[in-house]
């Protein structure tokens, strides 16, 4: 049989896989820590050093479920146990596969019904019209000078942003 090619899916590895919470858990508790404090030069005698600690944030989440299934037929389970043979995976592998579309979707978008949010319409995403690029965008009759400058302005501009706390990691570019 034939098989349609689908492009790799990416989600998780964008974002870290935790298995300490146990599968029955309907809720997690987590930490978001920040370092606070800087480095100075100072002489052999000082006695008043910058001191660096952490402020930290405990939050709860919710833990929400997707869930699917497929079926076999009694006659299929009957014939693959009288004859020796396993069962036809099809059905796993494309549960297995619409699994990993589903939490891509989920990473890309969220479900705002729930108040998750994903990476692409987050409220803290900056977002940037082609009009506010230094080469103006419109991308359409641009030379690839152009289309670079403003590549590497958008990555600078979240440095920027962000007092370089943050760096880019991935750009989404919509389709238009």
């Amino acid at each position: 049989a034939m098989e349609r090619k689908y492009p790799a899916l990416k989600g998780l590895s964008l974002l870290p896989l935790d298995t300490e919470i146990p599968e029955w858990a309907m809720t997690y508790r987590y930490w978001v820590l920040d370092v606070v404090g800087a480095l100075e030069w100072c002489s052999l005698k000082s006695e008043d050093f910058p001191m660096l600690s952490h402020q930290g944030l405990a939050a709860t989440g919710r833990i929400d479920w997707y869930h699917g299934g497929y079926e076999y037929f009694n006659r299929e389970l009957e014939y693959a146990r009288k004859m020796g043979v396993a069962l036809d995976s099809t059905l796993a592998d494309n549960y297995y596969k619409l699994g990993a579309e589903f939490i891509d979707r989920a990473i890309a978008f969220g479900n705002t019904n729930l108040g998750i949010y994903g990476m692409v319409n987050h409220p803290n995403i900056t977002v940037d019209t082609t009009a506010d690029l230094p080469a103006g965008g419109g991308w359409t009759a641009d030379t690839g000078a152009n289309i670079l400058t403003d590549l590497l302005y958008m990555i600078d501009t979240i440095e920027t942003d962000t007092n370089e706390a943050y760096a880019a990691t991935d750009l989404w570019i919509a389709q238009s």
